[in-house]
């Protein structure tokens, strides 16, 4: 009795896994498809990110040199107008070199205009153009340079600080 209920169970499992394999065939196949498909996707998706990473880096890039060269050609500056700046803040030649962080050489040239201030100096001469007494005052104390008031022309002046 016991080999009749083992070859049941055998016939039971050999007609139940034909009966699944048949259902599942036409379904493995399209399984298979599928990664395949997703595959191909994935490949296609990494090529496109790596593409758009180069072509964005390169947009950028050239936004970035447009927006320098914008902001060189947006602060229009002259000689006349870097003296009329230091003379109305008061400051000597050397003085005002110094709270820019140029050397007193290239601010004589500029106002002779024998040359052009590169773009990090228009950006700081630019700044002092609508600078308050208060900020005037701080940006001295950083550079290392005294800021105080003439008694005529109520004008600053600027002397060096000993350490």
């Amino acid at each position: 009795m016991a080999d009749i209920k083992k070859v049941l169970i055998d016939e039971i499992r050999r007609l139940a896994r034909k009966e699944i394999k048949l259902s599942v065939s036409s379904l493995s196949s399209k399984i298979i498809e599928m990664k395949k498909l997703l595959s191909a996707h994935t490949k296609l998706l990494k090529e496109l990110k790596v593409s758009s990473l180069d072509v964005s880096a390169r947009a950028s890039n050239k936004v970035q040199a447009l927006q320098d060269t914008l902001e060189e050609k947006g602060i229009r500056m002259n000689g006349k107008g870097i003296r009329k700046l230091r003379e109305k803040l008061g400051f000597s030649q050397k003085d005002f070199a110094t709270l820019i962080g140029a050397s007193h050489l290239s601010v004589c040239h500029w106002e002779m205009e024998k040359s052009q201030p590169r773009a990090a100096f228009k950006k700081s001469i630019a700044q002092l153009r609508g600078i308050g007494k208060k900020e005037l005052a701080k940006l001295c104390a950083e550079k290392g340079v005294s800021f105080g008031l003439k008694k005529r022309g109520k004008r600053p002046s600027i002397k060096k600080v000993e350490n």
